[in-house]
């Protein structure tokens, strides 16, 4: 939906005479405010849990710790 934000605000000459990379920074540009906090915090949630998964000896992720919930395997 954000993406279509931006494609309706970019300009279409400009646009076209770009690479694919900067076609990227290009539309990223007119993302709003509240999309770049979005963003921030959803990157912070994912690296926080990539540290938990791996600091723990049972495998459990950030949410399970939320939930209270542990993955038994049944053999």
């Amino acid at each position: 939906m954000v993406m279509l934000f931006c494609l309706f605000h970019a300009d279409d000459a400009t646009f076209a005479s770009l690479g694919w990379i900067k076609r990227t920074v290009y539309l990223t540009s007119f993302y709003p405010e509240y999309f770049k906090l979005y963003q921030w915090c959803f990157y912070g949630w994912y690296i926080l849990g990539i540290i938990v998964l791996i600091s723990n000896s049972k495998k459990r992720a950030v949410h399970d710790f939320i939930a209270g919930t542990v993955v038994i395997k049944a053999e």
